[in-house]
């Protein structure tokens, strides 16, 4: 019996001996992990701030047209343009690129939403992630690296590249794109990134806004869809803006768009011929702008006799485009195809209905590409600027922060110039 009773003594004090050691492994596992946050050079810790915001697809009348309130308060008091142009195509990924970089899509490698490497035998559309987040596709200093390397810190709620690991670097603070996140959540994080001590603020921060974009491509820009989603989005803005009023926060506050928006005239809707769709081509996009990757010059000319019998698009050599366009890459199709305003280029497999609206026409010719820019802040004069490329935003905003530009852009340096307040 002494013997069963010391053993029943034994198991119970292992139990209660494994009892305590994962209450305290528990315990231990419920203690916040704290990293160190980063930090800014003691040189920018009383620097100007600058808040970047895009509003995807809002044309440069939404605001007028839709009556934008907090946006048209932003454009009276503020600086302003009559129109943003976007590079070409006028495209979301390729226009967003251009504003972080300051380069013509020919210098950063995005030329396009969807496009194909010969090289590598890869294909990048904004639809596969695992591209959209690989950093290989992408060249050029973003801004955010740009502070950075001089030791200044960003943060970025969602951009084109933001989440891809450029270069292998990303910005001090960021966010895996996630188009569901709601506003005031985006709007909420950036305030308090700028509550942070001064020492890890970061002084340089993106804002993306997608709503108006996907509204416009479902239901056209005139509709009451999109009046909605601009109304929604200035309303966010609107929170921003009064948030850092109340916070006592005074960075310069700048809203941008990518490119505008046209509607899809149905009786303009064309189909690549089925010669063209076989193995022996590789089209890459549709709607307004398209290209074709083909296996040999006699491809090439073929798929040109062909597009040429299609009415409402013209489609050219790669080496014949416009200079304008700056399309002479390597990464780009042997055959370019624009459509006409409002036309809209598609495939037989295509289930998109080809109705709405859509973008990537020649900006220079098409004014409803047109995007908007409002600005304001300590480091701002206001005004009315005449209406100017996006790339030229790059910079401007370098400017305000005083960061050196160390790579070469193709953005004016002195185009903004004259609207600098320098303290």
């Amino acid at each position: 019996m002494k013997n069963l009773l010391r053993r029943k003594i034994a198991f119970l004090s292992i139990a209660l001996l494994v009892l305590a050691l994962f209450a305290c492994q528990h315990k231990i596992s419920q203690i916040p992990q704290v990293s160190a946050l980063p930090q800014n050079q003691a040189r920018w810790v009383d620097a100007p701030y600058v808040v970047l915001v895009s509003i995807d697809g809002m044309r440069h009348d939404y605001l007028e047209r839709y009556q934008a309130t907090h946006l048209l308060e932003l454009k009276k008091n503020g600086l302003s343009a009559p129109a943003f142009i976007p590079v070409f195509p006028s495209l979301t990924f390729p226009n967003h690129y251009s504003i972080i970089t300051g380069l013509y899509p020919v210098n950063h490698r995005l030329i396009s939403n969807d496009f194909y490497d010969r090289t590598t035998e890869e294909r990048y559309q904004i639809s596969d992630r695992s591209k959209v987040l690989n950093g290989k596709w992408y060249d050029g200093v973003p801004l955010w690296l740009l502070a950075n390397r001089q030791g200044m810190l960003s943060a970025s709620y969602f951009w084109v590249g933001s989440d891809a690991n450029i270069h292998g670097e990303f910005p001090n603070y960021y966010k895996i794109y996630d188009t569901k996140v709601p506003h005031d959540t985006r709007v909420a994080q950036i305030l308090e990134w700028l509550r942070l001590p001064k020492e890890q603020r970061p002084h340089f921060l993106t804002l993306y806004y997608s709503a108006v974009d996907s509204a416009g491509h479902e239901f056209g820009p005139e509709s009451e869809e999109v009046r909605q989603a601009v109304l929604e989005v200035d309303r966010s803005i609107g929170e921003l803006m009064q948030g850092l009023e109340q916070g006592g926060l005074n960075p310069n506050l700048i809203v941008v768009s990518d490119h505008g928006m046209q509607k899809i005239e149905e009786k303009k809707v064309v189909r690549f011929p089925k010669e063209l769709l076989t193995k022996e081509y590789i089209i890459t996009g549709r709607g307004a702008f398209s290209m074709i990757y083909t296996k040999s010059p006699e491809k090439t000319e073929e798929a040109l006799r062909l597009l040429k019998q299609i009415p409402h698009l013209k489609a050219y050599k790669r080496q014949e485009t416009p200079k304008a366009w700056h399309m002479d890459s390597a990464l780009a199709g042997d055959v370019i195809i624009l459509a006409d305003q409002g036309a809209y280029l598609t495939q037989d497999t295509d289930k998109k209905k080809s109705t709405g609206g859509t973008h990537g026409y020649d900006p220079a010719k098409v004014k409803n590409m047109s995007g908007i820019f409002l600005a304001r802040g300590p480091q701002i004069k206001s005004g009315v600027v005449d209406a100017f490329p996006n790339i030229n935003l790059y910079p401007f905003v370098a400017a305000i922060l005083g960061l050196e530009l160390t790579e070469k852009i193709d953005g004016d340096v002195n185009m903004l110039k004259s609207y600098l307040i320098k303290k």
